[in-house]
């Protein structure tokens, strides 16, 4: 096949989250792609996406909307609808509204999760208040057809897990091919220490959303003063992690020098939320590095948990505990940036687009 004049649609560049990891993997994979997305924020998302060719939309004219995307989510489907992007393929890159675009080629989804707060509305709107949860719910009424709509456009469906591609074809009613994501980290760039922790924490890397149960590391965190744990990252949730307990520290958003320093200086990783994939056991694994991990969703499913992972029971900080204490302490490790998966990753979406042209 002719290389493909391919373009990239994601839901937001504003954040540091899994998706937009995988996005930069998807740029990687084919380079001149340009991207196409709702809103972009520099200086809240990964620096790489300033080397790339970056189109946003009208949506990200509105200062509000670029510091906080939430505010746009009822705008967001009309907002990729207007986008028409002129390509030979287009790959969306969605876990919102990505697919809502219009193309004059070839439609490739790639489905993170089906948009959570219209279709998981009550799991994904935990920590939000009575005001956002009935405004969501009363927006999912308006757009879930839009929706449904939109991702019957796409020419194929690739699902980032079993268990996603479950909820595709439950949502959908569309047959999705699973092609489990990679990561984007680089294991060789700078390594920059994060202040007030000493190596040999407990790290637990989370976007701070009510879905995540932070709850659960703070917990945690209380039933084992003895033990050091570090969080890293965001959210509109903070309070969760900033009133635990002192032995619990959170660090906020750290660039990935931070991260690596994190992952390399960490005696395990705890992940508290059940995930659609996860790319967090990926990295723990490729630093050589054991992860406890809830035994739910696309966690069962996930190549990096299985292989360095000890699964916990879902919501319980005691199981945590008992899985965190089943682990040996770790003494040498090297590192192993073939674990991240980036290369079969690219291989397996373009095997993909070879089977949409034949």
């Amino acid at each position: 096949m002719t290389r493909p004049r391919v373009a990239i649609a994601h839901d937001f560049l504003n954040v540091k989250g899994g998706g937009e990891r995988v996005a930069l993997a998807l740029a990687r994979a084919f380079p001149g792609a340009t991207i196409h997305t709702s809103l972009h924020r520099p200086e809240s998302t990964f620096p790489e996406f300033d080397e790339l060719d970056v189109r946003t939309s009208w949506l990200d004219g509105i200062d509000r909307f670029r510091a906080d995307h939430r505010l746009a989510l009822p705008l967001l489907p009309a907002a990729f609808r207007s986008m028409l992007i002129d390509a030979d393929v287009v790959i969306a890159s969605s876990a919102g509204f990505a697919h809502h675009v219009r193309t004059t080629g070839t439609k490739v989804v790639y489905c993170h999760t089906p948009a959570r707060w219209l279709h998981d509305t009550d799991r994904y709107l935990a920590g939000f208040g009575p005001v956002a949860r009935s405004a969501a719910k009363g927006l999912r009424l308006a757009l879930i057809g839009r929706d449904r709509a939109a991702m019957g456009e796409a020419d194929i469906v690739l699902a980032n897990s079993p268990t996603t591609a479950d909820e595709v074809r439950e949502v959908y009613g569309i047959e999705a091919t699973v092609v489990p994501p990679c990561s984007s980290l680089d294991l060789a760039g700078p390594v920059r220490p994060i202040d007030g922790v000493a190596p040999g924490f407990v790290l637990c890397p989370s976007r701070i959303l009510g879905y995540k149960r932070l709850d659960v590391l703070v917990e945690a965190a209380r039933l084992a003063p003895g033990i050091q744990f570090l969080h890293v990252g965001d959210g509109p949730h903070r309070a969760v992690v900033e009133d635990g307990p002192p032995n619990l520290v959170t660090a906020g958003a750290v660039d990935d020098a931070e991260l690596r320093w994190a992952y390399r200086n960490a005696r395990a990783v705890a992940i508290t939320c059940a995930e659609d994939f996860g790319l967090v056991p990926l990295e723990a694994h490729a630093h050589d590095l054991r992860s406890v991990i809830p035994f739910a969703r696309g966690l069962i499913e996930n190549a990096g948990a299985q292989r360095c992972g000890r699964y916990y029971q879902l919501g319980s900080a005691r199981s945590l505990l008992d899985a965190l204490e089943a682990i040996p302490v770790p003494t040498h490790r090297a590192l192993h940036p073939d674990r991240l998966g980036a290369d079969s990753f690219g291989a397996a979406v373009a095997a993909q687009l070879r089977v949409v042209a034949a």
